[in-house]
């Protein structure tokens, strides 16, 4: 090209390529200069060099030898690449102030990407040309601009370079640090002044030049990147420069130098990170942050982001360094300015660095405290912080300004910076106590209480409620860790009456809200006042909780009785709590929480007070009222839904609806209240409050026991049952309920007086279902509804199993038969999801009854097998999708009529079911395939199906199984696959190689043109597993060979 004309040209198109908007010309215009930068040559790069100004021109020419580099360095002689280096350095020395930042940084960029690959062989000057450019104050900010870049660059983890050739440019990296260091390390020192730290450097350092500050910056950040990308060691790690970078940590706080003062702040904060620091350099770190946090202390004038950079830096230190040094040398000086910095901005009123304060004397604490031996050394130090600390948020709380703090704005957990500090400032002070500082204690407990009665004095606003709800769960830590000591931790000794002085005041606050919410939400029900009382109820039972944990606790050790203020407040939740069951407004959820509170009182609180007796003779006398607040104002739909998400210790509990689960709980409370020894139930005060609820509770008994046949089975007699629906259902779920809660619950939990019951609860479940086929016909066309009735049986039967009798299974799966007969069947087959699901029920219930009971069944097994036969097995079979669906269960029932029926070998049922099992192993479906296999292994080594089973039934078994081998439609299963084959097999080795093979094969005109030849791996008749899996392999890999040679 014309070298003037071309320059020309191309500087036309670049400076309309960066003017241009329009999107279609930018393109034609991209086309064009890739045009000219594939045919630019070196020398012409270098002539754009020489001969123009404009930053769009150069940028281009870095481009093209950007390409030459990366694509045809090995193409250019050495002579030029010798020339090229020479002159990229000196052009950006002669040219440095006159260019564009982002043609300074691509020219700076080509100089590393040449040293990356020639470096050190064919490029040995490079660091010894960064180190000349470095040590000359004109040339200094290239030279550190050039390393950045190559530490950058040599330890980079991208893909465009070996690993060998990444692993040893930095090696070679770490070599050069110590020289590089020592250059960066005198610039540095020249930049910045020297002597004493002295708030006088920050007034200094505001005339120096700002050019000066832009280099300082530079070279605290190679630092930066040099201590965060490369291991730090004696020889790497230069300690006049890191006492450069202290000085430099304290030169300013705002213009240019508060930004190198950020990068020093980086450098040490990259260093503090790491997991290693070598231990010539340990004294330091105390020297650095001794100075960050006098810079914190006399910070009276700095930037906000400048002092929360120290903080930040400063608890860096506290938490991965101090355990370093704390044991090796003396920080009290360290330790003694933590409290100082409390005192400093609690007094200047600054919420936000108080917090930051206040949790750098937590860490420090709790850095002491896991050791042990460190505690008599530093003792005073924890007893200034504990009593600084507490003074400071004494005079919070006192101050004039508390309704500032109160009205900042809340996080999102709920919380204002004040509710958060309280919780902060507790904690750090209960564990800086000791148990020589009782004044320590007293002025723990005095804070304790101080926030409870700050709490107490709110508003009975949502808001507020919410707000203290979310402090007092911020305590429950606290409150945990004093009453249980865990191994290895320095706790706070409280005593025991403190302890449970603070307890009962946290409590009391509870009830207040408690009653408070409901006192709001009986004036002006709403959903939001209910969720409140909802999570108010849920932090009552956290700290009742914790209550009878201490409790238990302090009798195991002592042997001590409770304290009569601990029976007066467990009173006054007990009577709380029953208020919230009879509330006629309460929620499944507050009702669940309550029925678990009163069984934990009962369960665990061993010493039952006079209101507790009181309530227990009320439970009992408004027990109606009880099961209308659980059962009647649940919606059916919440009465029939089972809680999947709970998991109790025994496997059924999960499957029970949650009404029936709270009726249940309440009825373990009465029964614990019940049986406690008469020493434990009959107290001074409240001996004829508990006879008379003995008395009380024998009645109920009786009524709930007895009357229940007689009152369940006239419900269901009552005129119109059949025509009112809505009657009906209400009506119906009620009795199905009061059984399965009575046997679930009462029998099994009560004792000696429910074991009577059994028989009349079984007799009672017997009447029930006589009236079952009346309500399932009556909702059949409402399936959903028929699938939740069938799924509360299953769970109810699954509950019985121990105690069912032959007779009660026959006739309730007799019953069941009657209703799900052949076009029932078929009707719920071809209907929705929901139908299909009521389908399910049935199966399982099916299963269920056959799992254990099949011996009993008699005629009633024929029947099932008939059903299964005609109309469910070739139903299941219709569609794709609903045999898939089905055939885990399907396959269980499968099973046991197989295992049961000892006709099924040749009989034309038994035929039927082996040929479902057929039909699944052709799926291409992976879950009817393994459920049918599975099934087939479990009977043979059950049953030992096979030798039963005449060839006839066998001979197709065996052609799905090689079909499968051979075609690898299931090739995870094969091992399963060949092992039963195997099974077959040992029936009659003789008659499975002598007629099944060579019948097998001939069946398939692909594979009998080969018959010889595979029939030739059967030679040796194997009979041991190994041999004979080893004999059908090689078979099936020469069958599918010959198939694709077909």
């Amino acid at each position: 090209m014309a070298e003037g004309a071309s320059l020309q040209d191309l500087e036309g198109l670049l400076q309309e390529f960066f003017v241009t908007i329009d999107n279609v010309k930018k393109r034609q215009l991209e086309q064009q200069i890739l045009t000219f930068q594939g045919q630019c040559s070196l020398s012409q790069a270098i002539f754009l060099f020489n001969n123009s100004k404009n930053s769009y021109l150069l940028w281009f020419a870095c481009s093209v030898i950007e390409i030459l580099i990366n694509k045809k360095w090995n193409t250019i002689s050495p002579q030029d690449q010798t020339a090229l280096r020479v002159f990229l350095i000196q052009y950006l020395i002669t040219n440095e102030k006159l260019l564009a930042p982002f043609v300074t940084n691509k020219i700076v960029r080509l100089i590393t990407d040449i040293a990356k690959i020639d470096w050190p062989h064919n490029y040995p000057d490079f660091f010894p040309h960064v180190y000349q450019l470095v040590q000359n104050h004109g040339s200094a900010k290239i030279g550190v601009s050039i390393a950045h870049s190559a530490v950058t660059d040599f330890i980079s983890t991208r893909e465009d370079m070996p690993i060998q050739r990444k692993i040893q440019l930095k090696e070679l990296l770490v070599r050069e640090l110590p020289t590089l260091f020592g250059d960066l390390h005198l610039q540095l020192q020249s930049l910045t002044p020297s002597g004493h730290l002295n708030v006088v450097l920050q007034r200094i350092v505001d005339a120096r030049d700002e050019s000066e500050a832009q280099l300082a910056s530079s070279i605290l950040e190679l630092y930066s990147q040099c201590f965060s990308s490369l291991p730090l060691s004696d020889s790497t790690l230069h300690i006049p420069s890191l006492q450069n970078i202290l000085r430099c940590v304290n030169l300013s706080n705002d213009g240019d130098w508060g930004i190198a003062a950020r990068h020093a702040m980086s450098c040490i904060n990259e260093i503090d990170s790491k997991n290693f620091v070598p231990p010539s350099f340990v004294p330091l770190l105390s020297a650095v942050h001794q100075s960050i946090y006098n810079a914190l202390t006399g910070a009276a004038d700095a930037e906000e982001d400048y002092v929360e950079k120290l903080f930040d830096y400063a608890y860096t230190f506290v938490e991965n360094q101090l355990h370093r040094i704390i044991g090796k040398e003396d920080v009290t000086p360290l330790l003694t300015l933590l409290p100082k910095l409390v005192f400093k901005y609690q007094s200047e009123g600054s919420i936000e660095m108080y917090t930051k304060s206040t949790d750098l004397c937590t860490c420090a604490v709790n850095l002491i405290l896991r050791n042990r031996n460190l505690v008599p050394r530093y003792k005073f130090i924890l007893e200034e912080m504990a009593v600084g600390m507490s003074n400071s948020l004494l005079n919070v709380n006192n101050a004039k300004s508390l309704n500032q703090y109160d009205n900042t704005a809340k996080d999102e957990d709920g919380l204002t910076e004040f509710d958060r500090l309280i919780s902060v400032t507790i904690e750090c002070i209960t564990r800086s106590g000791n148990v020589d500082r009782p004044s320590t204690t007293n002025r723990t407990v005095q804070l304790l209480e101080s926030c409870i009665h700050r709490m107490q004095g709110r508003g009975p606003s949502v808001d507020d409620v919410t707000t203290c709800l979310q402090l007092l769960e911020s305590q429950m830590e606290w409150l945990h860790f004093t009453s249980v000591e865990e191994e290895g931790v320095y706790f706070v000794e409280i005593s025991h009456k403190d302890i449970i002085r603070i307890g009962m005041g946290l409590v009391e606050m509870c009830l207040l809200l408690l009653s408070r919410g409901l006192e709001s939400a009986s004036a002006t029900p709403s959903l939001q006042i209910w969720r409140l009382n909802c999570k108010c109820l849920t932090l009552l039972w956290k700290l009742t909780d914790w209550l009878f944990e201490f409790q238990s606790w302090r009798e195991n050790a002592t042997g001590a009785e409770a304290y009569p203020q601990t029976q007066e407040i467990v009173g006054k939740v007990v009577v709380q709590v029953f208020s919230l069951i009879i509330h006629p407004a309460s929620s499944l959820a507050l009702l669940e929480l309550s029925a678990d509170i009163l069984r934990k009182v009962s369960s665990t609180f061993r010493h039952p007070s006079f209101s507790q007796a009181t309530v227990l003779g009320q439970m009992i006398s408004q027990w109606d009222v009880i099961q209308k607040n659980v059962i009647y104002n649940s919606s059916p739909s919440a009465v029939w839904d089972v809680d999947r998400g709970t998991v109790e210790n025994d496997g059924e509990s999960n499957q029970i609806p949650r009404p029936l689960r709270i009726m249940g709980t309440l009825y373990e409370s009465i029964s614990n209240w019940i049986c406690l020894p008469p020493t434990m139930n009959k107290t001074n005060n409240s001996s004829s409050q508990w006879d008379e609820a003995k008395n009380q509770y024998n009645s109920f008994m009786n009524a709930e026991n007895i009357g229940l046949v007689h009152r369940a089975t006239s419900l269901v007699q009552t005129p119109g049952f059949v025509d009112q629906h809505i009657y009906a259902e209400r009506e119906y779920i009620e009795r199905l309920q009061m059984v399965y809660v009575c046997f679930r619950y009462l029998v099994l939990s009560v004792g000696r007086e429910a074991k009577n019951c059994k028989g009349m609860l079984l007799s009672s479940l017997s009447q029930v279902l006589q009236y079952t086929p009346h309500l399932l016909r009556l909702y059949h066309a409402q399936p959903d509804l028929t699938s939740t009735i069938l799924q509360f049986y299953l769970a109810l039967f699954q509950s019985f199993k121990s105690n069912m009798e032959p007779q009660f299974v026959k006739d309730t799966l007799g019953m069941f038969l009657n209703i799900f007969d052949n076009e029932h069947i078929t009707l719920l087959s071809s209907n929705n999801k929901q139908a299909v699901q009521t389908l399910t029920r049935f199966l399982e219930i099916l299963c269920f009854m056959l799992e254990d009971s099949g011996n009993h069944l008699g005629d009633l097994l024929g029947q099932i097998v008939e059903l299964c036969c005609s109309t469910i097995g070739p139903v299941s079979q219709a569609t794709e999708d609903l045999f898939v669906h089905l055939s885990g269960i399907l396959f269980r029932v499968y099973y046991d009529l197989l295992l049961y029926h000892k006709s099924v070998s040749n009989g034309a049922h038994g035929s039927k079911l082996l040929e479902f099992h057929y039909f699944a192993l052709k799926q291409k479906h992976i879950q009817p395939f393994e459920c049918a296999l599975n099934n087939l292994i479990e009977l043979q080594e059950r049953q030992k199906l096979f030798k039963r089973m005449n060839e006839s039934l066998l001979y197709p078994l065996v052609t799905c199984l090689m079909d499968t081998i051979i075609e690898k439609s299931h090739d995870l299963q094969r091992d399963k696959i060949v092992t039963l084959l195997h099974q077959i097999a040992v029936t009659n080795f003789d008659a499975f190689y002598r007629q099944m093979i060579p019948q097998y094969l001939e069946e398939r005109p692909v594979l009998s043109a080969h018959r010889d030849v595979l029939l030739n791996h059967f030679a040796r008749h194997e009979q041991d597993l190994p041999s004979f899996t080893m004999q059908l392999n090689k078979f099936a890999s020469d069958a599918v060979y010959c198939m694709q040679q077909r």
